[in-house]
C-alpha cells in the first residue's frame, strides 16, 4: 500500500506538468504559424524595394489604399519626397547668395534662374577637398559662389582656387568670394562686371594687411544671362581657374591660362589685371566654371570630357553631380571647385 501510494502521488504532480509543457508547444507553433502567414502578406504588398503594389487594397475591403497620418497616399507620400515616378524633384529657385567653402567636407548645392523651372538656366555646384589635403590632414582651399541680380536678369557665377604655398589662402579664397558676390548684387545695368575681381582683390588685401593671416588666390567669374534663345555669356578671369563650353560632345575653352612649362605658376588676386572673353550660346549648351584641381582633367582626348559630355545631356542629380566631380584619379588630387550651368 505504501509502494502504490508513493506512485499514485508521483503521478498526480507530473501529470499538469506535461499539460502546460504541452500548451506552451502548441500555443508556440500557432505564434509560429501567425507570424509566418502575416510576413508571406507583407512580402506579397511590399516587394523588394519596399514599394507598394499597384492593386494593392485596403485591409477592410473598402478598395482604397493605405492612409498616413496626414490622410495621403503612401504612394503620394513617397513621391512628394522623390518626384513623381520618371521625373525629378522640383529646381528650388536661387533667390538668394550661395556661397560653398568646405575646408573639411564636400559640399553641393542646385536650383534654377529664370521665370520658370523649365525654362531659363539649371545649376549644380560642388566643392571637393582634395585627396593631397586630405593624406596631409589640411583644410580645403577653394570657394565657389553664384547670385541672380534681378536688375540684369544676370545669374553671376564666381570660382576661386586659394594658393597652396600659402598656408591661410583657403580664407582668403572664401572673403574674395564673398566680396564678389556682394558686389553682385548692387550692380546695375551700367557697371562693368569687372568690378567683382576688384572687390575680390580688395578682400585679399586686407586680409593679409590685417594680419589675419597670409593667403591669395586665382578666381574667374561668369555673368550669363539668358536670352530665349540661349545666353549671352561673358567670362573674366585671373590665373588658371578656368571656364568651358560644352555643346554637343565638343568642349571649348572659354577663359583657359594653362601653360605647358608654367603648371605651378598662375597669376592671382590682388594685382593681376582680369582677362575677359564673351559669346552667346545655343540652347543644350553647358557652361563650366572650375578651379584647376577640376578642369585641369579636361581637354582634347580627356577621358573626363567624354564621360561628362554623355551623362550632362541634361542637368544630373545633385548627389550624381558631386560624384562626378569627386572622380579618382591620381594624377588630380587637388581641391575641386565646379559650377555647371545648363542653357535651356
Amino acid at each position: 500500500m505504501l509502494a502504490t501510494e508513493n506512485t499514485g502521488t508521483v503521478s498526480s504532480g507530473v501529470l499538469p506538468t506535461f499539460l502546460v509543457l504541452g500548451f506552451a508547444v502548441v500555443a508556440c507553433l500557432v505564434a509560429l504559424f501567425v507570424v509566418r502567414q502575416r510576413q508571406g502578406r507583407v512580402r506579397e504588398r511590399y516587394p523588394a524595394g519596399g514599394e507598394l503594389r499597384r492593386d494593392e487594397a485596403a485591409p477592410d475591403g473598402s478598395g482604397k489604399r493605405p492612409r498616413d497620418r496626414d490622410g495621403r497616399s503612401r504612394r503620394k507620400a513617397r513621391q512628394a519626397v522623390q518626384g513623381k515616378r520618371g521625373k525629378r524633384a522640383p529646381e528650388p529657385w536661387l533667390n538668394g547668395q550661395v556661397l560653398q567653402y568646405g575646408p573639411w567636407f564636400s559640399t553641393v548645392s542646385h536650383g534654377y534662374c529664370g521665370p520658370e523651372a523649365d525654362t531659363g538656366l539649371a545649376v549644380r555646384a560642388a566643392t571637393v577637398r582634395g585627396l593631397r589635403h586630405r593624406y596631409d590632414g589640411t583644410p580645403g582651399q577653394d570657394a565657389l559662389g553664384m547670385v541672380w541680380n534681378s536688375r540684369r536678369s544676370s545669374l553671376f557665377v564666381v570660382v576661386a582656387d586659394g594658393l597652396g604655398s600659402l598656408r591661410d589662402s583657403g580664407e582668403a579664397a572664401r572673403r574674395a568670394v564673398a566680396a564678389a558676390l556682394h558686389t553682385a548684387t548692387q550692380l546695375d545695368g551700367h557697371r562693368d562686371p569687372v568690378f567683382l575681381l576688384q572687390a575680390a582683390g580688395r578682400a585679399v588685401d586686407d586680409f593679409n594687411a590685417q594680419g589675419e593671416g597670409k593667403g591669395t588666390s586665382t578666381m574667374v567669374v561668369a555673368e550669363i544671362a539668358a536670352t530665349g534663345a540661349g545666353a549671352d555669356v561673358s567670362i573674366w578671369g585671373i590665373g588658371d581657374s578656368e571656364a568651358w563650353l560644352l555643346r554637343g560632345d565638343r568642349w571649348t575653352p572659354l577663359h583657359h591660362e594653362r601653360g605647358p612649362r608654367r603648371e605651378n605658376v598662375t597669376r592671382h588676386l590682388p594685382s593681376d589685371e582680369a582677362k575677359r572673353s564673351g559669346r552667346q550660346v545655343n540652347p543644350g549648351s553647358v557652361v563650366l566654371l572650375a578651379t584647376d584641381g577640376f578642369a585641369g582633367a579636361l581637354g582634347p582626348g580627356s577621358p573626363l570630357g567624354a564621360d561628362l559630355a554623355e551623362q550632362w545631356d541634361r542637368p544630373p542629380a545633385p548627389l550624381d553631380f558631386l560624384r562626378q566631380v569627386d572622380f579618382a584619379d591620381d594624377q588630380f588630387t587637388d581641391d575641386r571647385a565646379a559650377v555647371a550651368v545648363w542653357i535651356r
